[in-house]
């Protein structure tokens, strides 16, 4: 059976992010056990290296422009999406910053992370009196 348009297109990410998943889960897991402390050091790992590979995949795509586009849904939006979404984070503040949109990488930088802290706090407030 051969797969074609958005249906090979679904296989390909749901592959790469099934990866990237337990990568996420198994290298933060790794990286916790050999940093044991209330820190949370493997999702920080995560994180950055999440981001270096995300900027070493585009770097490289830009470069040397492979023409596959299952090989970047693959490993851009499955495996990376799958194991950090901070890698994208950083990167679309990167890409705002070198377009001079100070004020926009300010915003959607400071932005996520205190309106995400927020929304765990409400997300955890609704589901301790809301949905009991």
């Amino acid at each position: 059976m051969e797969f074609s348009g958005p249906l090979q297109s679904t296989l390909v990410i749901a592959l790469g992010g099934a990866l990237g998943a337990n990568a996420r889960y198994w290298g933060g897991r790794a990286i916790q056990q050999l940093a044991p402390s209330s820190f949370p050091w493997g999702v920080l790992f995560i994180n950055i290296s999440g981001a270096f590979l995300f900027g070493l995949l585009y770097q490289y795509l830009q470069d040397r422009p492979t023409g596959s586009q299952n090989l970047t849904l693959f490993l851009a939006v499955g495996f990376l999406g799958s194991y950090t979404t901070f890698s994208t984070l950083a990167f679309d503040t990167v890409q705002l910053t070198n377009n001079g949109l100070i004020s926009s990488a300010v915003m959607n930088s400071a932005g996520s992370l205190i309106l995400g802290v927020i929304a765990v706090v409400v997300g955890m407030f609704a589901g301790r009196y809301l949905l009991t």
